[in-house]
């Protein structure tokens, strides 16, 4: 088993954003590969991934690439090239071969970054990050905390009106008639919940959390080991890329 390294929260969404962009901007099949597997491997040895919880997100999500690609196989505007076999009544070409694959590629790819680092960072330590490397405003910082902890109180309040309606019908559901009612219910203890946290965070100060030399109870330092991580990661993903274009294998459009 390889040793974890731990990163500021903020190094790690660096690394993040710098394996995003190429993904983004290519429309070939070996950059979102090739960064695929660097966040793979930055996975294995960097990221302290929650494993039961990015499988609970990442495997329903991947229906989405899947989606793409048999969207993109069976409907696309044909290509001049050559069929290459028939599949369900349908004449499947090289061309929409290859760019079903590239547009499911980028999608996987891009859903793996995104979930891999919302597993393996907690949200909390990643505000804090912000509000003390980078001097994010406070008020924006709590208003984050604030709404992050709103969450699990919605989600404990379905399960309660849930129990409710179970009892009130004798153990009979009927989702659709309870749609509704639930709905209308939750916006309004969250709207309720939230003038009572803007009311708590008022008469806490936090109009004036500006303030210059504030402290916080809990310090997420940058470590030197973090600026390592992050021009290492940088430098690594832009000889990456420097390798793929000047291999003649990157491109901007699907052609």
């Amino acid at each position: 088993m390889l040793p974890v390294v731990s990163v500021n929260p903020l190094a790690a969404l660096i690394a993040v954003i710098i394996n995003t962009i190429p993904v983004f901007i290519s429309f070939d099949i070996y950059t979102p590969a090739a960064f695929l597997a660097l966040a793979v491997i930055n996975t294995i040895l960097v990221s302290h991934i929650r494993i039961k919880e990015f499988l609970k997100l990442f495997m329903p999500l991947t229906s989405l690439p899947v989606s793409l690609f048999f969207l993109n196989l069976f409907f696309s505007v044909p290509f001049k090239s050559s069929a290459v076999y028939y599949l369900f009544g349908f004449m499947i070409q090289s061309g929409i071969l290859l760019r079903a694959c590239i547009i499911f590629l980028r999608s996987f790819t891009l859903i793996y970054i995104s979930i891999s680092y919302l597993t393996a960072v907690n949200a909390i330590e990643l505000v804090n990050s912000l509000m003390q490397q980078i001097h994010l405003s406070p008020r924006i910082g709590y208003s984050i905390y604030t709404a992050w902890n709103i969450i699990p109180f919605i989600g404990r309040e379905i399960t309660r009106i849930k129990n409710v309606h179970l009892i009130r019908s004798g153990g009979k559901r009927n989702r659709i008639k309870e749609t509704i009612p639930l709905i209308v219910t939750i916006l309004i203890n969250s709207i309720r919940h939230a003038e009572r946290a803007s009311v708590s965070m008022y008469i806490r100060g936090l109009e004036e959390s500006c303030i210059k030399g504030r402290t916080f109870l809990h310090n997420i330092k940058w470590k030197p080991t973090d600026t390592i991580y992050a021009v290492s990661y940088f430098c690594t993903a832009l000889g990456l890329l420097f390798i793929i274009i000047r291999k003649g294998l990157f491109l901007f459009s699907l052609g």
